[in-house]
């Protein structure tokens, strides 16, 4: 989009946030279902925002993954699939899989939100830009547990649709 832009050019969605500019997210502040407090963004992608949040009731953090407004409401089949995300993560019991919190809507703009377990880690793809090349050993590790997390899913006839160093934390 242009600079200074307001609107989508393309499907005419809202912009609220542009080049990381978070003086002009609402989410940031905002707490959603009195449950969690989101403070701070941590990336986007073409679906929505991740965002670090406030457990309140249990003062831990969370991640709070926000679909993109306008697809929330403009395009069904891929809301059905976040609402489809959401549901095929939380049946996972893996200890390398991503523990989900809550799902819903937001009541201040009707978006849909999921939370999850926080991990404090880097991204593989954060990991393989800095520290290549990686040692045999090492990728065979990461990979064992990955292709384990996975045969779980499968197992349950979930299929990973976004299976990339971006999506693969790794936690000490």
């Amino acid at each position: 989009c242009e600079e200074g832009a307001r609107f989508c050019p393309s499907c005419g969605a809202s912009l609220i946030n542009v080049e990381g500019d978070t003086d002009h997210d609402p989410y940031i502040g905002m707490k959603i279902r009195n449950s969690f407090l989101i403070e701070s963004m941590l990336g986007e992608g073409g679906m929505g925002r991740v965002y670090q949040a406030t457990q309140l009731s249990l003062d831990k953090p969370v991640a709070v993954k926000i679909l993109h407004k306008h697809l929330t409401f403009q395009d069904k089949r891929v809301a059905s699939r976040f609402k489809q995300e959401a549901k095929s993560a939380s049946m996972l019991e893996h200890p390398n899989s991503i523990q989900i919190i809550d799902f819903g809507q937001i009541e201040q703009d009707g978006s849909l939100f999921i939370a999850m377990e926080f991990l404090p880690g880097k991204p593989l793809s954060d990991v393989i830009e800095s520290e290549f090349p990686l040692s045999a050993r090492r990728v065979t590790h990461i990979m064992s547990q990955t292709c384990s997390v996975l045969a779980e899913a499968h197992d349950k006839g979930i299929i990973h649709r976004a299976l990339k160093p971006e999506n693969i934390v790794l936690v000490d």
